[in-house]
C-alpha cells in the first residue's frame, strides 16, 4: 500500500477537535485525505472547504459515515483507513462501522466511554478489529515524547522507576477531565513501567473549587517491575500554549511551545542537577508527538503491514472506570 486513502470523522476545531491536525499529519506521513464526515452535512461542508484550504486539495463532504464509505466504493476509490476525531460519544458506533468496512483506524482518546458495560464494550470493539486482522491505533501521543525526556535527562534511561509525577490542563472540569486527560498519564505509565493488572492501588482524588478546575488524582501503579507512587495534578486553562509536565524520579520535564511555529522542547526543573546528566543547557527539542504517532501508524499500513489491536486501550478503559467510580462517590458525599 503506497498510498493510503483516508476518511476523517469529525473535520472541525470546534473547541478542542483535533481533525485539522490528524489530517495534516496525514498527509505529511504519506497519506491522503480523501473525504470528511462533519455532525451534519453542513459542518462536513464547512469542514471539508477549511480542510481543503489547509491539504491544497478538494475533500469530499457526506452527511454521514456510511454514506461516507459507500460513496467512496461508489466512485471506485475505496477508504483504506479511518480517523476519528469526533467528540467520544460517537465513537463506538464509527468503529464497529469501520471494522465491518475493513477500514484500518486512528481514534482519539478515549476508544470509547460513558454507558454501562463499558469494559465488555470495549473488548467487543477490539474484538472486531482482531478477527478482521485490522490495524486499531489510539491518539494518546505522550509516550513518543519519552526519547526526548531521556535525552534531556539520560543518567534515567533503562532504569527502574518507583516515582512519577505529571501536571496537564485540560479545558474540562470535574468528571469530563477522566476521560479528556487521564489517559495521558495512564499512557506514560504503560510505557514506562509495564503492568500485567489493571487496576490502580491506593487511590485518591482530591477535588479543588468549581471556579479553577483542579483536581489531584494520587495512587499506586502497579508496575511489573516494582510499584510506582503516582500523583497527577489536572488545572483548567484555557489559554494556550496550556501548561503541561512529567518527570520521573522528581526530574520534572516542563513542555515548551513557542509560538506561532509550534516548536516543541522540554526543559529541565531548574537548577538543573549537574550529576543527571542532562544536557547543559537543560532544554531538548522534539517533534510534535501527534505527527509522530500518525506516522507510525501509517508506516505500518505503507509496508504493508498491521499490528495486533494494542490491549493497552483496554487496561486503561478499565482504569478510568475506577478511576470515575470513586470520583462519582466522592462527589456525592
Amino acid at each position: 500500500m503506497e498510498i493510503c486513502r483516508i476518511g476523517l470523522m469529525g473535520p472541525s476545531r470546534s473547541r478542542q477537535g483535533l481533525g485539522p491536525f490528524l489530517a495534516r499529519f496525514a498527509e505529511s506521513s504519506g497519506g491522503v485525505v480523501a473525504a470528511c464526515v462533519g455532525s451534519c452535512l453542513d459542518s462536513s461542508l464547512a469542514g471539508a472547504q477549511t480542510l481543503g484550504g489547509l491539504l491544497g486539495h478538494e475533500i469530499r463532504p457526506y452527511a454521514d459515515l456510511e454514506a461516507m464509505i459507500a460513496g467512496e466504493v461508489d466512485r471506485g476509490t475505496p477508504l483504506e483507513a479511518l480517523i476519528i476525531a469526533s467528540p467520544h460519544a460517537t465513537h463506538e458506533d464509527a468503529l464497529h462501522r469501520a471494522a465491518a468496512s475493513g477500514l484500518h483506524v486512528l481514534c482519539d482518546k478515549p476508544l470509547i466511554w460513558g454507558g454501562v458495560d463499558l469494559v465488555g464494550r470495549t473488548e467487543r470493539v477490539l474484538a472486531a478489529f482482531l478477527q478482521k486482522g485490522l490495524c486499531l491505533q489510539v491518539n494518546t501521543q505522550w509516550p513518543y515524547t519519552l526519547p526526548a525526556y531521556f535525552r534531556l535527562f539520560p543518567g534515567l534511561a533503562g532504569t527502574s522507576i518507583d516515582r512519577f509525577a505529571c501536571r496537564f490542563s485540560p479545558i474540562s472540569v470535574g468528571a469530563q477531565q477522566i476521560p479528556d486527560a487521564l489517559p495521558h498519564p495512564l499512557s506514560l505509565l504503560q510505557a514506562l513501567s509495564p503492568s500485567a493488572s489493571s487496576r490502580l492501588l491506593d487511590l485518591r482524588i482530591e477535588l479543588g473549587d468549581d471556579a479553577s478546575g483542579t483536581q489531584t488524582f494520587a495512587f499506586t501503579w502497579p508496575g511489573d517491575a516494582g510499584p510506582v507512587a503516582c500523583e497527577v495534578s489536572l488545572e483548567v486553562h484555557e489559554e494556550l500554549p496550556r501548561p503541561a509536565e512529567y518527570g520521573i524520579q522528581g526530574r520534572i520535564a516542563h513542555r515548551q511551545i513557542l509560538l506561532p511555529a509550534y516548536e516543541l522542547s522540554f526543559r529541565g526543573e531548574l537548577p538543573l542537577v549537574l550529576d543527571s546528566g542532562g544536557p547543559d543547557s537543560g532544554e531538548v527539542s522534539f517533534e510534535d508527538p501527534m505527527a509522530s504517532l500518525v506516522e507510525d501508524f501509517l508506516s505500518l499500513l505503507r509496508n504493508g503491514r498491521t499490528r495486533k489491536p494494542d490491549y493497552s486501550p483496554l487496561q486503561r478503559i478499565r482504569m478510568l472506570t475506577q478511576i470515575q467510580d470513586a470520583h462519582k462517590r466522592l462527589s456525592e458525599t
